[in-house]
Protein backbone atom coordinates (compact mmCIF):
# COMPACT_ATOMS: atom_id res chain seq x y z
CA UNK A 1 0.00 0.00 0.00
CA UNK A 2 1.43 3.35 -0.65
CA UNK A 3 2.23 5.18 2.39
CA UNK A 4 1.28 8.69 0.92
CA UNK A 5 -2.41 7.41 0.51
CA UNK A 6 -2.24 6.30 3.85
CA UNK A 7 -0.50 9.67 5.14
CA UNK A 8 -3.40 11.58 3.32
CA UNK A 9 -5.79 10.45 4.45
CA UNK A 10 -4.90 10.81 8.30
CA UNK A 11 -3.25 14.33 7.87
CA UNK A 12 -6.99 15.12 6.37
CA UNK A 13 -9.24 13.40 8.86
CA UNK A 14 -6.57 15.28 11.57
CA UNK A 15 -7.20 18.57 10.03
CA UNK A 16 -11.04 18.74 9.52
CA UNK A 17 -11.55 17.55 12.91
CA UNK A 18 -8.53 19.59 14.60
CA UNK A 19 -8.52 22.78 12.81
CA UNK A 20 -12.27 22.66 11.21
CA UNK A 21 -14.02 21.05 13.95
CA UNK A 22 -15.66 18.65 11.39
CA UNK A 23 -16.59 15.20 13.07
CA UNK A 24 -15.09 12.13 11.30
CA UNK A 25 -17.62 9.84 11.12
CA UNK A 26 -18.86 6.58 8.52
CA UNK A 27 -21.03 6.27 6.28
CA UNK A 28 -22.05 9.25 3.73
CA UNK A 29 -18.89 11.42 2.91
CA UNK A 30 -20.58 14.83 4.50
CA UNK A 31 -23.05 15.44 7.18
CA UNK A 32 -25.22 18.92 6.39
CA UNK A 33 -26.58 21.30 9.09
CA UNK A 34 -28.45 23.78 6.31
CA UNK A 35 -25.91 24.04 4.30
CA UNK A 36 -22.40 23.42 6.60
CA UNK A 37 -20.57 20.74 6.67
CA UNK A 38 -20.65 19.28 10.61
CA UNK A 39 -19.20 15.58 9.43
CA UNK A 40 -17.34 13.48 7.55
CA UNK A 41 -15.98 10.31 5.87
CA UNK A 42 -12.23 10.22 5.29
CA UNK A 43 -12.89 10.50 1.97
CA UNK A 44 -14.91 13.34 2.48
CA UNK A 45 -12.10 14.73 4.64
CA UNK A 46 -9.63 14.13 1.83
CA UNK A 47 -11.64 16.43 -0.34
CA UNK A 48 -12.45 19.23 1.93
CA UNK A 49 -8.60 19.52 2.75
CA UNK A 50 -7.65 19.92 -0.63
CA UNK A 51 -10.48 22.18 -1.07
CA UNK A 52 -11.95 20.01 -4.06
CA UNK A 53 -15.66 20.18 -2.28
CA UNK A 54 -17.88 21.18 -5.92
CA UNK A 55 -20.05 23.95 -5.79
CA UNK A 56 -22.59 22.16 -7.31
CA UNK A 57 -23.48 20.58 -4.33
CA UNK A 58 -26.30 21.40 -2.54
CA UNK A 59 -27.20 19.97 0.80
CA UNK A 60 -31.15 20.41 0.19
CA UNK A 61 -30.83 17.80 -2.87
CA UNK A 62 -28.91 15.17 -1.24
CA UNK A 63 -28.86 13.09 -4.91
CA UNK A 64 -26.31 15.79 -5.27
CA UNK A 65 -23.56 14.19 -2.99
CA UNK A 66 -23.25 11.09 -4.79
CA UNK A 67 -22.33 12.79 -7.85
CA UNK A 68 -19.75 10.93 -10.17
CA UNK A 69 -17.35 14.18 -9.84
CA UNK A 70 -16.54 13.05 -6.01
CA UNK A 71 -15.07 9.65 -6.79
CA UNK A 72 -13.28 11.20 -9.23
CA UNK A 73 -11.54 13.68 -6.74
CA UNK A 74 -10.97 11.19 -4.52
CA UNK A 75 -9.26 8.99 -6.69
CA UNK A 76 -7.06 12.22 -8.17
CA UNK A 77 -6.32 13.58 -4.68
CA UNK A 78 -5.39 9.70 -3.63
CA UNK A 79 -4.02 7.95 -6.57
CA UNK A 80 -6.17 4.93 -6.00
CA UNK A 81 -8.55 3.15 -8.31
CA UNK A 82 -12.29 2.28 -7.62
CA UNK A 83 -11.60 -1.07 -6.03
CA UNK A 84 -9.09 0.41 -3.49
CA UNK A 85 -11.81 2.82 -2.44
CA UNK A 86 -13.90 -0.18 -2.28
CA UNK A 87 -11.70 -2.04 0.04
CA UNK A 88 -11.51 0.73 2.45
CA UNK A 89 -14.67 1.16 2.49
CA UNK A 90 -15.43 -2.43 3.93
CA UNK A 91 -12.47 -1.70 6.46
CA UNK A 92 -13.25 1.58 7.74
CA UNK A 93 -17.29 1.21 7.13
CA UNK A 94 -17.96 -2.41 8.04
CA UNK A 95 -14.98 -3.23 9.96
CA UNK A 96 -14.69 -6.15 7.31
CA UNK A 97 -11.19 -7.58 6.52
CA UNK A 98 -10.94 -8.71 3.39
CA UNK A 99 -9.21 -11.90 2.70
CA UNK A 100 -7.81 -14.21 0.13
CA UNK A 101 -6.58 -17.96 0.05
CA UNK A 102 -3.12 -18.41 -2.32
CA UNK A 103 -3.64 -21.89 -3.98
CA UNK A 104 -1.57 -22.84 -0.78
CA UNK A 105 -4.70 -22.73 1.40
CA UNK A 106 -2.84 -19.36 3.20
CA UNK A 107 -4.99 -16.77 3.90
CA UNK A 108 -3.55 -13.21 3.16
CA UNK A 109 -4.85 -10.01 4.73
CA UNK A 110 -5.76 -7.14 2.23
CA UNK A 111 -3.95 -4.34 3.77
CA UNK A 112 -6.11 -1.49 2.21
CA UNK A 113 -9.35 -2.75 4.43
CA UNK A 114 -7.27 -3.46 6.82
CA UNK A 115 -6.08 0.33 7.06
CA UNK A 116 -9.65 1.32 6.89
CA UNK A 117 -10.30 -0.95 9.91
CA UNK A 118 -7.05 0.63 12.15
CA UNK A 119 -8.02 4.76 10.97
CA UNK A 120 -11.97 3.86 11.70
CA UNK A 121 -10.55 3.10 15.35
CA UNK A 122 -8.51 6.30 15.45
CA UNK A 123 -10.80 8.55 14.22
CA UNK A 124 -14.08 7.36 14.19
CA UNK A 125 -16.75 8.93 16.09
CA UNK A 126 -19.33 6.80 17.67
Amino acid sequence: MNIKTTTTIREACSYVRDELGIKIIGGAWFEWNGDKIVATDPIGAVILKAGKVPKEIDPKHPETLSQPGLIKVAKDELGVDHFWLYRFWMGYDRFFQIKAITDKDQEIKDDVSEFGISLAREFLVY
